[in-house]
This record gives structure tokens, C-alpha cells and sequence, in this order.
């Protein structure tokens, strides 16, 4: 269907992740560098993956047993990228759906995964630092309960790989009626 790649240079040298979408839910993953891709990478085609710096956060879209382990779809794992590319999938949750529990969304930012929730319709962000010992979990305060709210990065490739980056920000409020 389609092919593209995108440029982490969060780390030097920078890596080229390769995608070979096969419809609109499944890709193939490959890493490899200016000269092509070299090592694909052995995961369900259809997960939403995101890397940074040397982690890789990954959301199952469906139930994937892998290690001795099953993660549900929709949980958000992570792992070391080199600890993964040694062969180890001994992934950490880091966020489990429950029945009024959504994942919206979630992106890295700074070294740091930001989990977008939905929990009982309320939006919540949770900010995760990864450690030696861990990962570290804090609630990002300050937005509204009620409504919704998104927080994010606008990147916009340019030839040459040559990115340019806009944070974001958008709080809505629902309308209230007037009295």
C-alpha cells in the first residue's frame, strides 16, 4: 500500500526507521540507516510504535503472546531498544485499559512517554521518566475534568531530512448553557 521512513536523531548517530504498510492497520517495522533498511524488527504488524532515544513504546491493537507473556491490546509496553535488538521481550507496562480506562493517545517528549487517557471520560496525562530503577509515574495537574484536552508536537519534514517542530497545546471546555 505504502512505504516511508522517518529520522530519529535523538541519538548519533541518527536511526531511520522504514515502514512497509500493507493497509491501513498493518506495517512491517525495519531500522537501518542513510544507505537503507537493514534489521526488521520482530513484531505484530499491526501495533502503533513510537521510538526515542533508546526506547521503544509500543500499543498491541490486538492480544500479543510473546516470552511467555501476553499483553492485551491497547496496553502500552515499553522496553530498551538495544536490550529488544539482543532479543529480549521482557517488556514494562506502562498503561492497562480497564472498562472505563481508554488510551487516546500517546507521545514522547524529552526523554519522557506521555500516556493520554481516558479514565471515566476525564482526560488524564501521565508523565513516565524512565530510570535505573524503573519507570517513574507523575500525573500532569492543571487541565480541566471535564472536556477535552490535547498536548502533543507539530513536526513537518522538510527535503533533506531536515525537521522543523511546534509545540502544541489545546484546551476545549464543553459549552455550558446559558443561564
Amino acid at each position: 500500500m505504502s512505504v516511508g521512513c522517518s529520522v530519529d536523531d535523538t541519538v548519533v548517530p541518527p536511526r531511520i526507521w522504514f515502514l512497509d504498510a500493507t493497509d491501513v492497520s498493518n506495517c512491517v517495522v525495519w531500522l537501518g540507516d542513510e544507505t537503507g533498511a537493514k534489521t526488521r524488527l520482530d513484531l505484530p504488524s499491526n501495533i502503533w510504535m513510537q521510538s526515542h532515544r533508546n526506547w521503544l513504546a509500543l500499543k498491541p491493537r490486538e492480544s500479543w503472546s510473546v516470552a511467555g507473556q501476553t499483553y492485551a491490546a491497547d496496553m502500552v509496553i515499553v522496553i530498551s531498544l538495544p536490550v529488544f535488538l539482543a532479543g529480549s521481550r521482557q517488556f514494562e507496562v506502562l498503561f492497562e485499559p480497564g472498562p472505563r480506562r481508554a488510551l487516546q493517545s500517546f507521545f514522547w517528549s524529552a526523554g519522557k512517554l506521555v500516556p493520554c487517557i481516558l479514565d471515566e471520560l476525564r482526560p488524564v496525562f501521565e508523565i513516565c521518566t524512565p530510570s535505573d530503577n524503573g519507570w517513574n509515574r507523575e500525573r500532569l495537574g492543571g487541565l480541566p475534568d471535564l472536556g477535552s484536552s490535547t498536548s502533543g508536537l507539530s513536526i513537518t519534514i522538510r527535503p533533506r531530512a531536515m525537521a522543523t517542530c511546534w509545540p502544541t497545546s489545546r484546551i476545549r471546555s464543553p459549552r455550558r448553557p446559558s443561564s
